[in-house]
């Protein structure tokens, strides 16, 4: 079973997609994750729980993952693969992931669970990718008949 529906949020990096998928997803049925600034560190955010997590690090440790700038917990992967596999199939509205990008495609960071999701999952997938990485993701995932849209557009959906 593939997902009814694929919309790619995109835009440039820090531009407020994530806080407006926030306030866009306060009163939706949503599962999924997204990531957000919070005492300026990334944080993870369940969905639809509404938890944060600790999500990236001080400084390049075995347990982190590096990309660009940041030190990203490897711990908060597993935990972030973990809970898309195990949300594929229930009745939300949409199944966030707040973002694809450099690292799942070399295989790393959340590919798993992506991976899982375009493969299995019965719900529509909102997938936020930044401007630049988007042909990139749909190139290396094969996705077909997807909507790409802007913040500003999220709105109407």
């Amino acid at each position: 079973m593939k997902p009814a529906r694929i919309i790619i949020l995109t835009g440039a990096k820090q531009s407020g997609k994530s806080t407006t998928l926030l306030q866009w997803s306060e009163n939706k049925n949503v599962g999924g994750f997204l990531t957000l600034i919070a005492s300026g560190k990334r944080m993870l955010f369940s969905l639809p729980e509404k938890i944060y997590s600790p999500f990236e690090a001080a400084e390049s440790t075995e347990q982190t993952i590096s990309v660009g700038r940041y030190h990203l917990l490897k711990s908060t992967f597993v935990q972030m693969n973990g809970h898309l596999i195990n949300q594929s199939n229930n009745l939300f509205d949409y199944l966030i992931i707040d973002e694809i990008g450099p690292l799942e495609l070399k295989g790393e960071g959340i590919y798993a669970g992506l991976t899982y999701l375009l493969y299995n999952a019965s719900v529509p997938l909102l997938l936020v990718i930044r401007e630049g990485l988007v042909q990139q993701v749909v190139d290396k995932f094969k996705l077909n008949n997807v909507e790409i849209i802007s913040k500003e557009y999220l709105i109407r959906i």
